[in-house]
């Protein structure tokens, strides 16, 4: 082992009460991992020394587990790791209905989804030119520079 870099510590959104996969997905870029934690928490790690640049927290939604409709659908992301395109890390937390990016320099928020689109984007799919194209129930195309639906 090369190094141990403790993130986050929290429990799942599902707090123990539903059956629950905690899988971390990295992405790599320049010497620099990008970790989605599902658990409150976006983080930037040096490849050499495991050493934290930067970490960005965001609210999480609490997790109802009675929804028989789950309707709550950003819960059931899984295998979910940030998308880098352009300067922006991308990240769809299961633990937050918002899909939102993070300047991958400085971890600052650049841009989120509007409350309520695509809240049931499950996979980020991929990059091109200016968009990002996410599934759920439908596919989404949104605009890289600012969050918006296309």
């Amino acid at each position: 082992m090369r190094w141990r870099t403790k993130i986050v510590s929290s429990t799942t959104a599902g707090g123990g009460d539903v059956d629950e996969l905690s899988l971390g997905l990295l992405s790599l870029d320049h010497g620099r991992l990008f970790c989605n934690t599902n658990q409150g928490a976006v983080a930037r790690l040096r490849t050499d020394d495991g050493r934290i640049d930067w970490l960005t927290t965001y609210p999480r939604a609490a997790f109802r587990g009675n929804d028989p409709d789950r309707a709550e659908r950003h819960f059931f992301r899984d295998l979910n790791p940030c998308l880098l395109a352009k300067d922006w890390a991308i990240t769809a937390p299961a633990d937050h209905a918002r899909i939102f990016a993070l300047d991958q320099g400085t971890g600052m928020l650049a841009w989120q989804t509007p409350e309520g689109a695509a809240e049931d984007a499950i996979h980020l799919l991929g990059a091109a030119d200016n968009t990002r194209l996410a599934d759920g129930d439908w596919l989404y195309w949104i605009d890289l520079s600012t969050g918006q639906l296309l």
